[in-house]
């Protein structure tokens, strides 16, 4: 097996180990950090592999889709995700034209409600700010030949009902930062922030496919 080959297979192996790792923790809350903290050797070994990226560059990366493996299930400090959300049904799609949108699906009383919040971005030299801008809920069955990560492109193009919540209530206002880690084809690393809270939690993705928006 010749050098290039090795290292190819090295750094494929790597970046298995890191989704396996997000994977094993998945709608497991990390109070103390410690989940978090045992992903450092990886990444660290990971970026020691890896070509130098701006944050320019990597923003341009992680525009599409992406599900999250494993990240932050409350934005309070207590650690406990919100009752009803289906941790493996979190996504967050990326435009090209400074919009975001997070996906995510919360069990009530039998019902699977998907909610849709989309905010806008900015990037910086060394962090991307982010706004949430709109709140709501699908009030429909996602479209037949359509997954969680289509729903945003087919809102913009005016094709899902929504309830959309008012402007004056949380999260709509909420500001914070992306620390764009790594970003390649199918694997996404960032570190987040909210204004006026301490600390940034850390999320582990993987690319979908998706409709563009």
């Amino acid at each position: 097996m010749g050098p290039i080959n090795s290292f190819a297979q090295d750094f494929q192996a790597l970046k298995s180990q890191i989704l396996d790792l997000a994977a094993s923790y998945s709608g497991k809350p990390d109070p103390d950090g410690s989940k978090a903290k045992s992903f450092e050797p990886l990444i660290h070994n990971l970026l020691a592999l890896s070509s130098a990226q701006t944050m320019q560059e990597k923003a341009v990366v992680a525009v599409g889709a992406w599900k999250q493996v494993w990240g932050p299930y409350s934005y309070n400090n207590s650690g406990a995700a919100p009752s009803g959300l289906e941790p493996e049904n979190i996504y967050q799609v990326i435009s090209a034209s400074g919009y975001y949108t997070n996906v995510g699906v919360y069990d009530f009383l039998g019902l699977h409600l998907v909610g849709l919040l989309k905010g806008k971005y900015t990037v910086s030299p060394e962090r991307i700010e982010v706004q949430l801008e709109q709140s709501g809920i699908l009030l429909e069955k996602i479209p037949k030949a359509f997954t969680l990560a289509d729903l945003p492109a087919l809102k913009e193009a005016g094709k899902l009902c929504l309830i959309e919540f008012p402007k004056f209530l949380p999260p709509v206002g909420i500001k914070g930062t992306l620390t764009e880690v790594y970003d390649d084809a199918d694997l996404r690393i960032t570190y987040g922030g909210q204004e006026g809270q301490t600390g940034k939690t850390l999320y582990i993705m993987e690319r979908v496919h998706a409709l563009r928006y």
